[in-house]
């Protein structure tokens, strides 16, 4: 049992929606059904910037052995998988490799992140890969009756993940140019999908596939220009400059950061964790940016303090340190 004090907000609920969910129904009745669910299970329940999951699925088109090295981000989390057999797919990230083939993960999953993967495995592998199939032949249905799927041939996706933080930011930080007036609405599913087509734009403008130092990697130009999201609540609104919010701190030294950092590796060296579990157990934390961004201003790249707390986590092992 959870409770919370009346004057503060309480612990958050999540839901999250399939893709045959959100299909089969309007965004109002999408609101309205985990609106339902949320005072079940809450009181007093209110929507608070939903994550979301912008995807494009393509055929005829496969990642090169060289993608990583061509995407340019400004996060320096990078990650490429190369597997055999085994097929892992979670909510947050896509975290395996084909036999033969490849994903990519760029970024940061409480952030923005970009992620490349043979959805043709990824649908068999999880038992969703008719109903994958059915929607890649409606939507390609050519004038003559015919579909532009090719079943011999892969699809691989390209999916930009927004964290609700994110989503919190461009409310709070879009402008209206016309009026001047500052904050969109995006509380709900069915306020956020006014935006996604701005969002997609921001997504694959914060993440960019070069195929030399002077041009766009042509899949990347398609992307861009040629994608547009047909969901009559989605137009995009011109009057709108979109832009994210940040909240600036001042005068702050990182102490916390510091002491929750040390803590959290003392708690995990007295259970004798791996520092791997432990590295994910951080970068999953809801602070890891902020922590990040700190010491990045403090002319310590990303990578650079992962090694420092792998060797700090380790001296506490090999010393028997505990809290």
């Amino acid at each position: 049992m959870f409770h919370s004090r009346a004057e503060s907000i309480g612990s958050h609920l999540k839901i999250e929606c399939s893709p045959w969910f959100l299909d089969n129904r309007s965004p109002k009745k999408v609101d309205q059904f985990l609106a339902n669910i949320a005072k079940k299970v809450l009181r007093c329940a209110e929507p608070h910037y939903p994550a979301i999951h912008l995807a494009v699925d393509v055929q005829g088109w496969k990642p090169d052995n060289d993608l990583s090295e061509r995407m340019t981000c400004k996060s320096r989390r990078v990650s490429n998988y190369f597997g055999i057999d085994k097929a892992e797919f979670t909510v947050s990230d896509v975290s395996c490799v084909y036999d033969r083939a490849q994903s990519f993960k760029f970024g940061s999953a409480g952030a923005v992140q970009l992620a490349i993967y043979n959805k043709t495995i990824q649908a068999r592998d999880i038992d969703k890969f008719d109903y994958m199939e059915h929607k890649w032949q409606e939507s390609t249905t050519l004038d003559d009756g015919s579909s532009g799927y090719d079943p011999e041939l892969d699809v691989f996706r390209f999916e930009v993940r927004f964290h609700h933080s994110v989503i919190q930011q461009f409310a709070l930080g879009t402008c209206n140019k016309e009026t001047g007036e500052i904050g969109v609405k995006m509380n709900t599913y069915s306020e956020v999908i006014k935006h996604i087509q701005a969002l997609w734009h921001y997504g694959l403008r914060s993440f960019k596939l070069k195929y030399n130092s002077n041009y766009l990697d042509p899949i990347w130009t398609i992307l861009l220009e040629d994608i547009v999201f047909k969901y009559p609540e989605s137009a995009y609104k011109d009057n709108l400059h979109y832009k994210r919010y940040y909240k600036k701190a001042t005068s702050f030294s990182g102490k916390n950061y510091q002491l929750y950092i040390g803590n959290l590796l003392s708690a995990c060296a007295r259970k004798g964790l791996k520092f791997k579990r432990v590295l994910k157990e951080l970068q999953g934390s809801v602070i890891w940016d902020d922590i990040a961004q700190h010491y990045e201003k403090k002319n310590t790249t990303e990578n650079q303090l992962i090694e420092r707390l792998r060797e700090s986590y380790q001296e506490r092992i090999l010393m028997g340190y505990s809290i």
